[in-house]
């Protein structure tokens, strides 16, 4: 399958990736048991799909990855998110503590990108900011994060907190 550069990464991702949310959730919203969720994400990674999108609100983490433990980690572009709906916003140790439970479900010990998840229009960046820094400074192993809300202009919006190794380190 043909692959792209991911942004200003050196990640290489295919051009189609694998959602494990929406109204399917991997068959689990339409009474698919377990095995037959697995399957769906090996098949998109037997057909050369490795970009494969998660979030702790689908509820399917575990899944992914258990079907991970067979692939080659460096082989797949992992993202994931944390919510952020309700009244209160979280705070920083919410993000953390969300991060390091979702990679306790996917069973890995770094995400490749790390995402807010239905950031509210009134949050601004600098909080993003603040949060990029304790991500950094607790070690929770996250490579990347961005955070924008649907009705932001992502350019002015996303902040990048830290990338691969090999690329940007350091956030803003």
């Amino acid at each position: 399958m043909e692959r792209r550069r991911l942004g200003r990464t050196d990640l290489q991702a295919s051009i189609m990736g694998l959602g494990a949310g929406g109204p399917s959730r991997l068959g689990r919203g339409r009474d698919k048991d377990e095995a037959a969720s697995i399957a769906i994400v090996r098949a998109a990674l037997d057909a050369g799909v490795n970009f494969i999108d998660t979030a702790e609100s689908y509820r399917t983490e575990a899944i992914v990855g258990k079907a991970l433990r067979e692939a080659k980690r460096d082989d797949v572009i992992l993202s994931t998110k944390k919510s952020t709906w309700g009244e209160t916003r979280p705070t920083a140790a919410d993000v953390v503590a969300s991060l390091e439970a979702s990679l306790s479900r996917l069973g890995v010990e770094a995400v490749d990108i790390y995402h807010m998840h239905g950031v509210a229009p009134t949050a601004t960046a600098t909080s993003a900011t603040n949060w990029c820094r304790l991500w950094k400074d607790s070690a929770t192993r996250a490579r990347s994060a961005s955070w924008a809300s649907p009705r932001s202009s992502a350019a002015t919006t996303i902040t990048p907190c830290w990338m691969r190794p090999s690329t940007t380190t350091a956030g803003t």
